[in-house]
């Protein structure tokens, strides 16, 4: 038979450690909920100025809606950071046809490189031509500038390789994504606007001379791929 004293200790001692596992599970969970609202999944970017901007996910308590936060930048640089990263999915999930896109750099998601491979049955059947696209902190509500890498020869494109296009000017919409405009610009290689050129040699050329023009461009894109 126990003694009532024996009895007595093991009573303390149940009723000491239940206190100490439940202070101890506050605590825990304290920590939990500290940890997640601190950290989350961030994504460190930046701006086309060079700083720095993070984009986290939302904690559990809030909703679903990403929830971005800007050190040292303005809301449009993420709102636009945002649109790029969505813009980059797509194009990796269904790139457009006879074109490709990324960033430049992993570290600057505003400057991209873009290459479009020149249409077929077209002078520039067989070119691999290169872009820079530059976006704003404002996109999608203003345009990015476009400018051919590759050296060209066509009525919108002046001769420092910057794009003249309806598009990316008086035409441009939020509603345009980096897939979109990419596949204007290859259909604008064939289907030049001569009445409005960047470039009025190339314009007139075609207009007038339109073989001498083909084989200018086809000299052009065999001189990609070499």
């Amino acid at each position: 038979m126990l003694r009532p004293r024996f009895v007595f200790l093991v009573i303390c001692f149940k009723e000491c450690g239940g206190i100490f596992f439940f202070f101890f599970n506050v605590f825990a969970r304290k920590i939990d909920e500290k940890s997640l609202a601190s950290f989350g999944r961030n994504l460190h970017l930046k701006d086309m100025s060079g700083r720095r901007i993070m984009a986290s996910s939302s904690s559990p308590s809030m909703p679903s809606q990403p929830h971005v936060n800007v050190l040292g930048s303005s809301p449009s640089s993420a709102s636009a950071c945002l649109r790029l990263q969505s813009d980059l999915r797509s194009i990796r999930i269904e790139p457009p046809e006879g074109c490709s896109a990324s960033p430049h750099s992993d570290d600057n998601l505003f400057v991209w490189s873009a290459t479009i491979c020149g249409p077929q049955d077209s002078p520039w059947e067989g070119g691999i031509f290169s872009l820079r696209l530059t976006f704003s902190d404002s996109y999608p509500a203003s345009a990015p500038r476009v400018r051919f890498v590759s050296e060209m020869f066509h009525p919108n494109i002046y001769p420092d390789g910057t794009l003249c296009m309806d598009t990316i000017q008086e035409q441009w919409s939020p509603v345009h994504s980096v897939a979109s405009l990419l596949t204007s610009v290859r259909s604008l290689l064939c289907d030049p606007n001569v009445n409005s050129p960047a470039n009025p040699q190339a314009a007139k050329m075609l207009v007038e001379e339109e073989k001498e023009y083909n084989k200018r461009v086809r000299r052009l894109a065999r001189k990609t791929i070499e």
